[in-house]
């Protein structure tokens, strides 16, 4: 399969960031990182007012009119982008836009942007291809529309050039010929694995910033709660009370759960701030 590549196929890396000021209140190009408390005394997730794509703020890159593919992570300490493709006038032209890809890999097939735009959360990625055939001589710009405070919402400019350029690229029906999509009512093998995830919000649990901890589920309750890494909650499809026990939370701990080839998991993601609720995502997983 064809896809753009060569100096067509760019990474795209997001940051927000802070630069710090001298004496005169002129940026001194050091970047700086300041925590705001809330009034409760919670520490607020960083985010900066500055804008960079791979170490740089607001940069153009100068586009020729044929599709070209763009390898996009969020590198945000906690910020989340909504990615649009608008020009000069604000108006958006995400129709030359195709997803073909996520963490997992290739879709099995382009898929066309949201209407609202692309959600990017930190350290997620998205494989993106952008036909700028339709732009002869224009300007465009990858704009974040969730912006909210004094961040600039302008990530990058595209510059295309003027003309017509012959692309061999069509753009394909079809991707991965081995993505496996499940459908509502799929049925899991009696024979499978639990894997457990808490997902902890800044401020919950004395945290700053959002973590994953991998979760280990406990037969029997310790004799005194609450007690640190315990946590108690109410099975929404059963209403049994279940305990689980924090076993891992950073990239050293110790490997917690391995899954085999071929062997289905559930995966059991359990949000531990606000409304407190067990979301299921059953996966096939290959290792």
């Amino acid at each position: 399969m064809y896809l753009p590549h060569g100096n067509r196929e760019i990474p795209l890396m997001l940051t927000d960031r802070n630069l710090d000021t001298d004496a005169t209140g002129a940026l001194t190009g050091q970047l700086l990182f300041k925590i705001p408390v809330a009034p409760s005394g919670a520490p607020i997730p960083f985010t900066g007012p500055f804008n960079l794509v791979n170490g740089t703020i607001w940069p153009y890159l100068d586009v020729e009119p044929r599709w070209y593919r763009f390898r996009v992570l969020n590198a945000c300490n906690s910020r989340f982008y909504r990615l649009n493709l608008v020009d000069d006038a604000g108006v958006a032209h995400n129709d030359a836009v195709r997803i073909i890809g996520t963490d997992g890999g290739l879709l099995p097939a382009p898929a066309e942007l949201p209407a609202a735009g692309l959600t990017l959360a930190p350290a997620e990625r998205a494989d993106l291809l952008v036909d700028f055939s339709k732009f002869p001589g224009q300007s465009l710009k990858l704009t974040d529309t969730s912006v909210t405070g004094p961040t600039e919402p302008d990530l990058m400019q595209f510059r295309v050039e003027d003309g017509h350029r012959h692309d061999s690229f069509v753009l394909p029906e079809k991707l991965s010929s081995t993505y496996v999509r499940l459908v509502h009512g799929t049925t899991v093998p009696e024979d499978h694995d639990h894997v457990f995830v808490g997902l902890v919000p800044p401020g919950t649990a004395g945290e700053a910033h959002p973590q994953m901890w991998e979760l280990q589920e406990l037969d029997e309750p310790p004799a005194t709660l609450p007690a640190a890494g315990i946590i108690q909650l109410t099975d929404p499809s059963s209403g049994a009370v279940r305990t689980f026990q924090k076993v891992a939370q950073l990239f050293d701990d110790t490997t917690t759960f391995f899954i085999d080839h071929g062997r289905w998991a559930v995966w059991n993601l359990v949000h531990l701030g606000g409304s407190r609720r067990t979301r299921r995502a059953t996966s096939r997983v290959s290792t």
